[in-house]
């Protein structure tokens, strides 16, 4: 009888967490502008990222780097609120740990400490590593491939559910340079006559970019991805910059304009992404391949049919 009751209770619980997992697809496109910011820097010219020496780009790896930030501390006011808005409740906040970050989602602060015990979470069952590591189940996981202390092989290989494709700009950009003053720290330079010495930040002056975001339920099982973890990734779209300023990103400078999100019928899609999204590509009014220095001289569309279940989640 016992045994009968354990298996009565793991069954409900593997219905449960199926029942939560993503099973149908959905496609998005999001639409910021920049004033006078940088993105996402070159770290060899620390100038904002350029594409064929003309158009601004975002890396997917910048993007998603937005997220992690927002979601590691869990003491953050930020993060709470997110949490909040997703429905995941303080009890379960150890399921939303960040496996590219120093601590690897375990509470301690030390990194080699913290990749010892991601390892023997890993030999334990991937599965457990996944259930406690939500940038593991939405994007992905490539590099924990290799071998331990005792020669065993240890492994989480996972594709990502989440694919977000590098942004890139509607015309060409035009990179100004704001010249400051920067306080000299390193003894040397005070040693040498320093004390201020002349710096400079680069930024776009103005642009509009995009980029594509897609939700596939083909690897929701493989990663144990749950529809809440979409509902945390959607509802941390609008704040991913506004909430992460920096020197380079100052108040303001780059504004999330519109997040189309369409939800699909199916796993395999309902509808095409591609001809939608076309349709809601914002467009340069004149001139199209010189730089804008206002948002008036874009046209941003709206989707005018009624057949496709999409919303823009900054107008919801």
């Amino acid at each position: 009888m016992l045994v009968n009751s354990v298996n009565v209770m793991l069954n409900k619980e593997i219905e449960k967490m199926k029942s939560e997992l993503v099973n149908t697809r959905s496609d998005a496109m999001v639409v910021m502008i920049v004033n006078r910011g940088s993105p996402n820097n070159d770290p060899n010219t620390c100038a904002p990222r350029e594409m064929d020496g003309r158009y601004g780009v975002v890396s997917s790896v910048s993007i998603k780097r937005k997220f992690r930030d927002l979601w590691e501390d869990k003491n953050n006011p930020v993060w709470k609120e997110l949490a909040s808005m997703s429905g995941i409740a303080e009890e379960d906040y150890k399921s939303y740990g960040i496996l590219e970050s120093f601590n690897r989602g375990f509470d301690c602060s030390d990194p080699l400490t913290a990749k010892k015990l991601l390892k023997e979470l890993i030999k334990s069952g991937p599965d457990n590593a996944l259930n406690q590591l939500v940038d593991a189940r939405l994007f992905g996981c490539t590099f924990l491939d290799e071998t331990g202390e005792k020669g065993e092989k240890i492994r989480m290989v996972k594709g990502g559910v989440v694919q977000i494709g590098h942004a890139k700009t509607i015309s060409p950009i035009e990179t100004i340079t704001q010249d400051i003053t920067r306080k000299v720290n390193s003894e040397d330079e005070k040693v040498n006559g320093g004390g201020m010495a002349p710096d400079g930040l680069k930024f776009i002056n103005h642009a509009v970019f995009t980029w594509r975001v897609s939700v596939n339920p083909f690897l929701a099982a493989n990663s144990l991805t749950t529809k809440r973890d979409i509902e945390l990734f959607k509802a941390t779209i609008p704040f991913i910059y506004s909430a992460n300023e920096s020197a380079s990103r100052p108040a303001g400078s780059i504004i999330i304009r519109n997040i189309w999100w369409a939800d699909h019928t199916n796993a395999l899609g309902s509808f095409n992404a591609e001809s939608l999204f076309d349709e809601l590509m914002p467009r340069k009014k004149n001139d199209p391949l010189s730089p804008s220095i206002s948002t008036d001289e874009y046209e941003f569309p709206t989707y005018k049919g009624n057949s496709i279940n999409i919303v823009d989640l900054m107008n919801k």
